[in-house]
């Protein structure tokens, strides 16, 4: 994966495009936001040795991560397309390279069936029906 650093003056960003600007903000916000929940997966408590109900709770906790990391990566794909909307007509060649870029993101969602599942009916509409399913 690559990874790119941008750095900004007030200066520099008060001169761009409304458009791309909030691109920009709400992008890097929301790259912020699954760069931040790395850490509690990764340093994350294995359900090994643990009793019933520490499992459960350790359960519940995971099941949240991978519920707000699925719902980051749909409104993520979803500010693209709304970004590659609203520049289609002025600013064509950058529509295409970012949606280009951002189709990738939309082809693995739309590979993924079962997270399109967890976002509806974990994410957004909880559903503790489905939730209890997930556990059983």
């Amino acid at each position: 994966m690559k990874t790119w650093i941008y750095r900004f003056t007030a200066k520099q960003l008060g001169l761009m495009h409304p458009d791309h600007l909030g691109f920009v903000i709400a992008s890097s916000h929301c790259c912020n936001e699954l760069t931040g929940l790395m850490p509690y997966l990764i340093f994350e408590h294995t359900s090994e040795a643990v009793n019933e109900i520490e499992k459960s709770f350790l359960d519940i906790r995971f099941l949240t991560l991978v519920r707000i990391q699925i719902a980051k990566i749909f409104e993520y794909r979803d500010l693209c397309d709304d970004y590659v909307g609203k520049i289609r007509k002025t600013f064509p060649a950058t529509a295409k390279m970012v949606a280009e870029r951002s189709r990738e993101i939309s082809r693995k969602i739309n590979s993924a069936s079962w997270a399109k599942t967890v976002r509806n009916k974990v994410a957004f509409h909880f559903d503790a029906s489905y939730a209890t399913e997930c556990f059983n």
